[in-house]
């Protein structure tokens, strides 16, 4: 009973310090912005660091006219969100706009209308004990993310999971010991794919951040590569330079990525009905296929990106949002997209 009365007690400070920051930051502004002693271009730089630190339901009315100027609120952070609220009240209306956990199946539909690469798919929902392991493969769920449920087959017929980097003599031994208990161990949500590259020789994800057909930002994951088992990670620039997105992921020094993803991900972002969606390819020894669309990722919350790159994705996506607009606004039909995920929309 204590112990609640104490946890109550901590959210009840927690909340009124966040209120007493928020006032000291408007505090500042208010000096900064009244004293003339200070050099003009050291207070535009403070005043920049403390209108960083609000977001869009922090602005108060005596800064409301420097929401645009300062560009008070931007964020990629703050715009997922935003999205995730919008989908979810457009859901309400009948409309399952790239929700999270996409269907795989149907992102490769959408892909190959494209005119973009994705691995063959060989079975198709079979429950676990259905599965009829083949070599040089990969079983995986329909639906799921963060490799969660990944199973790569070796020339011998002896799987490893992704997700946690271990090896397993049989599939069912994997599924057993990483999912029994769950819809995995049961139902028929398990499709085996022809792997892209040499299973000794993982292939690389190569990960698109594209807002409405505009490429953001690119990441490349070697898969339990650390000395310790754990993923690695190297972010860049569309222009192929190297950037520090976060001090947590642990980083090495990246091959690159194929200019094919970029043209690829363009080409399905463009094609979407939404601002933003992070497209993910496999790619090995030259060939490079589809793995999945993501329309929410993980690794882009708070504590998860440095805020100077937060601020860079969330000016992509406001721009991203204006081009989408002024699209509905002219007319624009997403007939492939609405084609290949019928359930996006109500039926007539």
């Amino acid at each position: 009973m204590q112990a609640g009365k104490n946890l109550l007690e901590q959210a009840r400070l927690a909340g009124n310090s966040h209120t007493h920051a928020l006032s000291s930051v408007y505090a500042a502004i208010s000096a900064l912005r009244q004293d003339n002693s200070i050099d003009a271009k050291d207070r535009s730089a403070a005043l920049r660091r403390l209108y960083s630190k609000l977001s869009w339901r922090d602005v108060r009315a005596t800064v409301a006219n420097e929401v645009e100027r300062r560009r008070i609120g931007v964020s990629f952070r703050s715009s997922i969100s935003h999205m995730r609220l919008v989908k979810h009240e457009l859901r309400k209306k009948g409309y399952a706009l790239s929700p999270g956990g996409n269907p795989k199946m149907q992102d490769r539909d959408f892909a190959q209308a494209l005119g973009v690469p994705t691995p063959k798919t060989l079975s198709l929902s079979q429950t676990a004990s259905e599965v009829s392991v083949q070599a040089n493969t990969v079983i995986k769920p329909i639906t799921g993310a963060a490799s969660k449920g990944v199973f790569i087959v070796d020339s011998d017929c002896k799987v490893r999971s992704v997700y946690s980097g271990k090896s397993y003599e049989s599939f069912l031994d994997g599924v057993d010991k990483e999912y029994a208990g769950t819809h995995l161990a049961t139902e028929p949500v398990w499709l085996t794919e022809t792997l892209i590259g040499n299973p000794n020789k993982p292939a690389r994800d190569i990960k698109v951040f594209c807002f409405y057909g505009q490429p953001g930002l690119v990441e490349e994951i070697h898969r339990n590569s650390s000395p310790r088992g754990k993923n690695e990670y190297c972010f860049y620039y569309p222009s192929g330079e190297k950037v520090h997105v976060d001090s947590n992921r642990a980083r090495y020094d990246g091959s690159g990525f194929p200019e094919a993803a970029l043209e690829y991900a363009s080409r399905i972002s463009a094609e979407s009905p939404v601002p933003f969606l992070r497209v993910d390819f496999l790619e090995s020894e030259g060939t490079l296929a589809l793995g999945e669309i993501t329309p929410q990722p993980g690794g882009t919350y708070a504590g998860q990106v440095h805020d100077h790159i937060d601020r860079e994705l969330g000016e992509l996506f406001l721009e991203a949002e204006a081009r989408l607009t002024i699209d509905l606004l002219n007319g624009k039909k997403f007939d492939t997209y609405f084609e290949c995920y019928p359930a996006a929309r109500p039926s007539d």
